[in-house]
């Protein structure tokens, strides 16, 4: 069973990411979707999908979080 296209594609994109963060502590490279620094402060959740054409979200679940933040359940609360 060999590699298709698209599997190639995956293995390249974590390839290229984990080289990234290894050489430099930075997993952004030209050409790859950006990861966002986390800050101290809090972060935004970043979210990875894994396609022919990758790409990163940001904040993705943002609503659903605002939703069960509205009935006190945000945080762990």
């Amino acid at each position: 069973m060999g590699l298709d296209c698209t599997d190639a594609q995956v293995i390249s994109l974590f390839a290229a990411t984990w080289s990234g963060l290894a050489a430099s502590g930075n997993p952004n490279t030209a050409g790859l979707p950006g990861w966002t620094r986390v800050a101290s402060t809090g972060a935004t959740d970043t979210l990875l999908t894994i396609d022919t054409a990758p790409q990163t979200l940001e904040d993705y679940r943002a609503e659903k979080c605002a939703f069960w933040a509205s009935f006190g359940l945000a945080n762990g609360g």
